[in-house]
């Protein structure tokens, strides 16, 4: 973490905690005196805005830079409604916190992917979450800078790939990206599950936003057992969003009343006999296979299909 320093502005001052040090009882938590006690000098109202319920057991990510309310705007892809952050004068001090303390690569994955049976790994979860919280730190202290949601989360995600380069840590690059790469396969179709679909930057493809997210759709509406009804990746990527036509992929996707293994495994049956009809298809295919082949002992058997 001592790496991290050197790509913040000076100035700006960081505690990082395990979800398991911010004990919360009916009363709060412990975060006000663990605050103090590294910063003794911090104003209350400061602090005030750092305060959260830290409900989240993975990862988070609170600073007290000045912004604007997230504004709402049109995605260029999707047509959707789409969050965008302003900051007008960086923060001064930030708190990451990271998954407790006993939690291993094994027990995150099970956890936040909905895979059954995780293989194991020394994959170290909390390098990855600090990286990604430490990527959306960085863009928040870049002044008088308006950023979308969705490349505040791709630069989150570059982050960790340039954390683990930085550690040496080629173990926890592939494991994050394995894992990114499944989450993002059995997440809803909607435009706040979007905001994560880079796993072809991640991979250090280029591709434009519309090729990555049509490309990640037409995974979906394969493995739901439908058919794409258009060449073009712009009019795909908002039709599977918002067209009846695909209702019953979305439903899918939504209501999990198809595993991810066996979404996965019908993924895998059609991935050699019927052609794709996007360009980076194929190739995030197969990825998608061998991220599920590392991360599940129960889809080893993929990698032979």
């Amino acid at each position: 973490m001592q790496l991290a320093a050197r790509y913040l502005p000076e100035g700006v001052k960081v505690l990082v905690l395990f979800r398991d040090e911010i004990e919360t009882t009916r009363v709060g938590s412990n975060f006000n005196t663990l605050a103090k006690e590294a910063w003794p000098h911090i104003r209350d109202d400061q602090l005030m805005r750092l305060e959260s319920t830290f409900l989240s057991p993975y990862g988070l990510l609170r600073h007290d830079a000045v912004k604007r309310d997230s504004e709402q705007r049109s995605c260029p892809v999707t047509g959707l409604s789409e969050a965008t952050s302003h900051i007008f004068i960086k923060p001064k001090h930030a708190v990451i916190v990271l998954p407790s303390r006993k939690m291993n690569a094994r027990d995150f994955t099970l956890s936040t992917t909905s895979l059954t049976q995780v293989c194991d790994t020394l994959a170290i979860p909390h390098r990855a979450v600090y990286w990604h919280e430490f990527g959306h730190l960085r863009m928040a202290c870049k002044e008088n800078f308006t950023i979308r949601d969705r490349l505040d989360e791709r630069n989150a995600d570059l982050s960790v790939h340039h954390g683990c380069g930085l550690n040496r840590d080629a173990t926890t690059l592939i494991h994050f990206t394995d894992w990114r790469s499944i989450t993002n396969f059995n997440s809803e179709i909607t435009a706040s599950a979007s905001k994560y679909w880079n796993q072809l930057s991640l991979h250090k493809i280029a591709a434009t936003e519309t090729d990555e997210l049509a490309s990640l759709l037409e995974l979906k509406v394969r493995a739901a057992g439908q058919r794409v009804h258009t060449q073009k990746a712009d009019s795909f990527v908002r039709k599977v969003m918002t067209d009846p036509r695909y209702k019953e992929t979305r439903e899918i996707f939504a209501t999990k009343s198809i595993s991810v293994e066996r979404n996965l495994e019908r993924l895998a049956e059609m991935h050699k006999t019927r052609p794709y009809v996007f360009k980076h298809s194929c190739d995030m295919g197969s990825r998608m296979l061998s991220s599920a082949c590392r991360l599940s002992s129960h889809l080893k058997h993929l990698a032979h299909d």
